[in-house]
């Protein structure tokens, strides 16, 4: 991970509204010229906003330091249960739903500028939790880090409407993560890449000591404690699970260990549990102190992030944050201890539907960085996909492996990862994310690329738009312009089943199949084989071939894809031709139609433009004086129709009325 000079808008633009702000943020917006509105919460912004008061495009929320916790366990709790109420009370809440909640923290990053020692790893817990809620609810999230610096924080405004989706203020400057191959850097010659280590590569493990492997009954330490004994001559494991020697096939383990010469211990013990673990450390042999740990324990309860309760965080949370932070203040104040952290790109890029163990690995990945840089030495790993199942990957089936392969991961097999492995020890990096990226898949259909990944992947030039008169393909498009496009070229009666078309066709890649055959357009979505988790996909997937900001419910609220289709025709169908003198008068439902597609419009100007963009107060200027238009037409309407009632007025009438005013707005 590097960061690079994070993208500024120097335009002016909205202030955001400022929720539980702390003391920097306040002093901020005592300093910045603009208007900046502060709210006690989110139900109180909600009640503003619904008696007439403007909704922000940004609101920024600001999450307590937990700098000095003496229990970092409990910190993190604290602050990754508070940063999962707001984000559920935003997305529940319609009223948000034009807005962009940013988590504001403090120090939850490490930049590589000499700030990895104050590294707060219970913030970072937040970070990774957010990115999974950026990654199901495109849009609806961001995170900057600041250092509470005045000229850093003075940088909101242009940070805020530049587009990053991650952003960290440091002395003055804004920087954005950029994942880059480590190769790369040495190659290139880079020098400025964060060492925060504090002690340079880790060159191995020392085989005259004791490494300890927490998570033992799993496939993946298996492999590791063979890989220790057999290619790092290792002589002394512990290996470490809450059912011990009682763990399927841990003799087995335990004597083909035995055979290379190892002397092995297998402890049934809970890492997580402070006692338990300091127990099992003070009973290491003086002769064979304790050098090293790998720390692979983990579990796992998906569920998306509107699902996750406080529990369930905890449940992932104790495995292996908790077990991280109590490995880490146990082995500061002996012999030198490698501390080996199994992370996952989840922390980084934040797993759909695994907000709560996305959560758990960005506080591995921050605790390393701070270890490392106070002269302990530390790496964290944040793995790709093993090949090998294992007891957390073990219930992947077939179509959650497709989603995989299509987010741009590959599944690496054993020797490949465990020389990975290896690699990263000789690194000196803290932070290295071992994995088979797919540099194809890692585009969207329109060919972005996500910012994390801008120095890895490069940009696909969209194709071109079809010539006006050039015959329709029939196929689903990949892009929002060419669905317009085609929409466009269609006749009004062939456009439902285009729509349709487009979904079966993004159905049926969410679900595996190798066509939309097998999907009835009448039955419901649950059940043709979709669950939350692909739910999140399809809605997300449809979003980016639509151009159309679609609701979290999307598929409860049209649970059909015939349905769907035709929620999603009002939203994107190309507007009538104006009527001319000598044509037919338009009826009523046609009036609603025309609106229908205006609001459609609307959304889409909204979803195109920038969080701060200068259009947002054109657009609330012209919607009010609008609305008030309406309220003082209605005499004159009935005027027109010669009656006292609106009930009474014709369609023909009243179209005659909107398109008068409409077009003057």
């Amino acid at each position: 991970m590097r960061w690079v000079p994070a993208g500024t808008h120097a335009g002016t633009a909205p202030a955001p509204a400022l929720v539980d702000a702390d003391t920097a943020l306040s002093d901020w917006a005592a300093r910045h010229t603009g208007p900046v509105t502060r709210h006690d919460s989110l139900d109180a912004l909600r009640a503003e906003v619904a008696a007439g008061a403007p909704l922000p495009p940004t609101v920024l929320v600001a999450l307590p330091a937990t700098d000095g916790a003496r229990d970092l366990a409990d910190a993190v709790r604290r602050t990754t249960h508070r940063a999962l109420e707001l984000a559920g009370a935003w997305l529940r809440e319609e009223t948000f739903a034009p807005a962009r909640l940013v988590f504001a923290t403090r120090h939850a990053v490490p930049t590589g500028t000499g700030d990895a020692a104050a590294t707060d790893p219970a913030q970072a817990a937040v970070w990774g939790l957010i990115r999974a809620a950026k990654a199901e609810n495109p849009g609806r999230f961001g995170l900057l880090d600041h250092d509470g610096a005045a000229a850093s924080l003075d940088l909101l405004p242009a940070v805020l409407a530049g587009g990053e989706a991650e952003t960290a203020l440091r002395d003055g400057s804004a920087l954005a993560p950029r994942l880059t191959r480590a190769q790369d850097l040495t190659d290139t010659g880079v020098t400025d890449t964060p060492d925060v280590t504090g002690t340079g590569s880790l060159t191995g493990f020392d085989p005259s000591g004791t490494v300890l492997v927490t998570g033992a009954s799993g496939v993946l330490a298996r492999q590791v404690a063979r890989h220790l004994v057999t290619t790092h001559a290792v002589d002394s494991l512990i290996l470490a699970s809450r059912r011990g020697p009682d763990a399927e096939g841990m003799d087995a383990l335990s004597e083909e260990l035995r055979g290379h010469g190892a002397r092995v211990t297998v402890a049934a013990c809970d890492v997580a549990d402070r006692d338990a673990l300091a127990a099992l450390l003070a009973h290491i042999p003086a002769d064979r102190p304790l050098t090293a740990v790998v720390h692979t324990a983990g579990v796992l309860d998906d569920g998306v992030v509107e699902a996750l309760t406080p529990e369930r965080v905890d449940t992932v949370l104790r495995a292996k944050a908790d077990a991280a932070a109590h490995l880490d203040a146990l082995t500061r104040d002996t012999h030198p201890v490698t501390l080996v952290l199994f992370s996952s790109l989840a922390g980084t890029f934040g797993g759909v539907g695994q907000g709560n163990y996305s959560a758990a690995n960005a506080f591995l990945d921050a605790l390393a960085a701070r270890r490392g840089a106070e002269g302990h030495p530390a790496l964290s790993l944040a793995w790709g996909l093993w090949a090998e199942r294992s007891g957390m990957t073990g219930k992947l089936g077939e179509a959650d492996l497709r989603r995989v392969r299509r987010g741009g991961v590959q599944p690496m097999d054993t020797p490949e990862a465990l020389a990975l492995f290896d690699t990263a020890l000789r690194a000196p990096d803290v932070f290295l994310a071992p994995a088979a990226l797919d540099p194809a898949a890692l585009r969207a259909s329109d060919g972005s690329v996500p910012h994390l990944l801008r120095d890895l992947v490069r940009a696909r030039t969209p194709r071109p738009a079809r010539a006006r008169g050039q015959a329709a393909d029939t196929t689903a498009p990949e892009t929002a312009d060419g669905l317009k496009e085609l929409l466009a070229a269609l006749p009004a009666h062939e456009r439902h089943g285009a729509l349709l078309q487009a979904v079966l066709a993004q159905a049926a890649l969410v679900l595996g199949y190798d066509t939309a055959d097998p999907i009835d357009p009448e039955r419901g979505f649950l059940q043709v084989g979709f669950d939350s988790l692909t739910a999140v996909e399809l809605r997300n997937r449809l979003g980016a071939v639509t151009g159309v900001r679609l609701p979290a419910t999307l598929l409860f609220d049209y649970p059909t894809p015939a349905g769907l289709a035709d929620h999603l025709l009002t939203r994107m169908a190309p507007a009538p031709a104006p009527a001319t003198a000598g044509t037919a008068p338009a009826s009523g439902d046609l009036v609603l139609a025309q609106l229908d597609h205006m609001e459609g419009e609307f959304q889409q100007v909204l979803a195109d433009a920038g969080p701060y963009d200068e259009l947002h107060d054109g657009l609330r200027s012209r919607l009010q004086r609008l609305l008030a238009q309406l309220d003082a037409a209605a005499p004159a309407v009935h005027q027109a129709a010669g009656t006292g009632h609106p009930d009474e007025v014709s369609d023909d009438e009243l179209r005659r009325f909107l398109e008068t005013e409409l077009g003057g707005a």
